[in-house]
């Protein structure tokens, strides 16, 4: 896992920065495993890394300088895709079987406890989203499936069946309109509320 930064920092900078080539800043050793997704906690010196290896790392910057993991959480299969709540501490981790599992961390990110499981797909999670506004738990899968969950009691609320593959997710909170790109090159777009999934349209 690589960090880079685009933005330059003095006038000194070389000609190549100039052109907003990213810089390496850091990077963190996964022992050779493939890290199939990671993130940055917000406003925490703080990384979550997802690998093919069965594993979960929570990783902190250390007075070194350099990032060593505080959690490394085995899993019961290729963690496949993350999503986390800054606000709650919430860190959701889906998973090659399909399963997707909420935990809580500590305040310390030391320490992290299982909250939920979620049955939603039959094979690899690919992308979650977890909108806090709405407490839905969305997710995409090879499955050819979007699925609706809700946060607080866990229960499916809906979904939407692809033709391929559904590789990439985005979700609007105040218009509740999701956007699923599929392995077939199509975008489908579809409105939400509390009883239905609609399809709006989908194009090439």
């Amino acid at each position: 896992v690589f960090f880079f930064c685009t933005k330059m920092a003095t006038a000194s900078v070389s000609s190549t920065r100039a052109r907003g080539n990213p810089v390496l800043l850091n990077k963190l050793e996964s022992a050779g495993h493939t890290v199939n997704q990671a993130l940055i906690i917000p406003h925490e010196d703080a990384v979550v890394t997802a690998g093919e290896d069965k594993s979960v790392r929570v990783w902190l910057l250390r007075e070194s300088g350099e990032y060593w993991p505080s959690i490394c959480q085995t899993t019961p299969s290729a963690a496949s895709s993350l999503a986390y709540s800054g606000e709650t501490r919430r860190l959701f981790i889906g998973f090659s079987s399909g399963a997707i599992t909420e935990f809580s961390l500590t305040e310390d990110f030391n320490r992290m406890s299982l909250r939920r499981n979620y049955s939603a797909h039959v094979s690899r999670v690919n992308q979650i989203i977890f909108s806090l506004e709405h407490e839905w738990v969305l997710s995409v899968g090879r499955d050819k499936c979007l699925q609706w969950h809700s946060g607080e009691s866990g229960h499916r609320l809906g979904g939407h069946q692809a033709k391929a593959w559904c590789l990439s997710l985005q979700f609007d909170a105040e218009s509740k309109h999701i956007f699923v790109g599929d392995f077939s090159g199509m975008i489908h777009v579809l409105k939400i509320d509390e009883n239905s999934t609609e399809e709006r349209f989908s194009r090439n």
